[in-house]
């Protein structure tokens, strides 16, 4: 797949103000393709932020969310909340799941 020159929407989220913490980094024109969930923690957030931008400049919108270590959140994954209900984001997008984990994440 060809990278071509985007310009990109940077959204960022905190547990106070949307229920999770994460970065969101869409194109600027999007396209109808899947949201592509980074998950982690707190040391692999920034590394997850990256990634987003990247399947963004390929025209993918990216979400990274970070699951603990971060402010509002637990300091150890045993402790990972499960209700997090800052995914409305998400809500009539495209979804897709590799693991149960990340299943029970994007419904």
């Amino acid at each position: 797949m060809k990278k071509t020159a985007v310009k990109l929407k940077h959204t960022d989220f905190n547990m106070k103000e949307h229920g999770f913490v994460g970065h969101l980094a869409e194109p600027e024109q999007t396209n109808g393709k899947a949201v592509i969930v980074i998950m982690g923690g707190e040391q692999s957030f920034l590394p997850g932020i990256k990634i987003a931008e990247r399947f963004a400049d390929y025209g993918f919108t990216g979400l990274a969310v970070s699951l603990f270590g971060a402010e509002g959140l637990p300091d150890t994954p045993d402790r990972c909340p499960l209700e997090m209900k800052g995914f409305k984001i998400l809500q009539n997008r495209k979804r897709f799941a590799q693991s149960y984990g990340h299943v029970a994440c994007v419904l």
